[in-house]
Formats: structure tokens, sequence, C-alpha cells
């Protein structure tokens, strides 16, 4: 009876170390957080394509490795307080791991200043960017289970500095904080609180961002996500700022 009772309590312990495994390798999670995309990274299965529409309009590719090559962003804005008629912002970055470069344009596929060379440390991960005109830098810093645990984005000269820091329970995400520097002088913080449902998916994410100038805050976000498909993928989900009502929702269509 102690034999049976000992192996039920190593199988329970096996399948919970199972339940807490991440979904995917930790290379994958790395290059989702280093292009600040986390809450797009698939659950369970690679997803080749995404289409974001609803309040934030974006398209996210990857490769057969699930490693991100496009990200293009639309963003829709006034033209001014009293007109009707809505201005759109497109940019697209375009990751090109073979040419170790990264390449930014605009709506009218004109590139953009801000393309990268790209640099990768012995586990394949992205430890540099720095642009072709050496005035803008990303670097990743990454602990002894490989995982990325900071990212840092200065300017040359050195004004704005953008220290992005990752935290984790084992191998789950559980939250990344921005500080903002001007001049060395820490002008804003932001921490994205990350949770998740009895199966590991996403489920809300909850923003706090402070101005250090002033001593102010920006009312608390709280997003959730929802109406996962047979993969665990989230296909709708809404943000709400604290004592507000408006409603920032999306929809997101994936394809694997």
């Amino acid at each position: 009876m102690v034999r049976i009772t000992l192996v039920a309590c190593l199988l329970m312990l096996l399948s919970a170390c199972k339940q807490s495994e991440p979904q995917h390798p930790t290379p994958l999670i790395n290059n989702y957080v280093f292009f600040d995309a986390f809450e797009y990274m698939p659950h369970s299965k690679i997803i080749s394509k995404q289409t974001i529409i609803g309040s934030d309009q974006r398209i996210i590719n990857t490769n057969a490795d699930g490693f991100l090559t496009l990200i293009e962003t639309k963003e829709v804005t006034k033209t001014h307080q009293f007109s009707e008629d809505d201005k759109i912002t497109e940019s697209k970055m375009i990751i090109d791991y073979q040419a170790a470069k990264t390449i930014m344009t605009n709506s009218d596929d004109n590139q953009l200043p801000s393309n990268f060379d790209m640099q990768f440390d012995n586990h394949n991960n992205i430890s540099k960017l720095e642009s072709l005109d050496q005035r803008m830098t990303w670097l990743g810093t990454y602990d002894d289970q490989n995982r990325l645990i900071k990212i840092t984005r200065t300017t040359n000269p050195s004004l704005m500095t953008s220290i992005i820091t990752i935290a984790y329970d084992k191998q789950q995400i559980q939250k990344i904080t921005s500080d903002i520097l001007w001049e060395q002088q820490l002008l804003l913080k932001q921490t994205k609180q990350f949770f998740y449902d009895e199966q590991q998916r996403l489920n809300k994410i909850i923003i706090n961002t402070r101005k250090v100038m002033d001593k102010s805050s920006d009312p608390t976000i709280e997003c959730s996500f929802y109406d996962y498909n047979e993969n665990g993928d989230w296909t709708k989900s809404y943000c709400l700022k604290a004592k507000q009502n408006h409603t920032h929702f999306t929809l997101r269509k994936i394809t694997y």
C-alpha cells in the first residue's frame, strides 16, 4: 500500500511539472518579447499569421520556426479635433534573419532611417540591433537559463533611453517593466502584469503608468483576453481604463 501511495504521488508530481512546462521553447518566447509582442504569443501551436482588427490594427507574420518576420501596424487618428476625416499611419518592420537585418517602411513602402543590423548570441538569440547610422541601439540581456531578462534601447547622442526588464515565475512571464529616461533622468515607469487561467492561457494584463517628473499616474488599464480557440489562443480582447467607459476592443484572426 505504501508503494502504491508513493507511485501515485510521483505521478501527480510529474503531471504537475508537465503542466507547468512552457508551451514553447524559450528562444521563441524571447523573440516575441524582444519585439514587444508578448500578448500575441501562441499558446500551444506555432502561428504563421495574425490579423488584429479593431482599436488595435496590425498584421504579424512568422517563419516556419515561429519567429517574427513582419510586424505591420496601422494607427488611425483624427486629422484635427473637428474633422470627420481619419489620418491613417502605417509602418512595417520586416525582420530578415538570414540577412541579419530589420527594415522599417512607411505606408508608401519607403524605407525609414531606423533600419538595423542584427547580431546573435551562441543560443541564436538576438543580442544586438544597431541602426545603420549608429544612432540607435537595442541590446538584449539573457540569464543562465537563456531567458531574456532585459532590453536596453538607447539613442546616440544618449538622450533617450528605454530599459525594459522581464520578471519570471519559472518559465512564465509575470511582469514587464519599462523605464523611460531622458538624459539619464527617469521620466516614466510602466508595468505590465500578466495573469493566466488554470490552463496557462493568457487571461489578463494590468498596465500601470507613472510619470515621475510631475509625480502623476495614468489611470490603470485592465485588458482581458477570451473566446479561446481549439489551440488555446485568444481571439477577442478588450481593455478598460479605470473610471472610464471607453473600451479598447480587438478581434484576432489566426492562421496556423
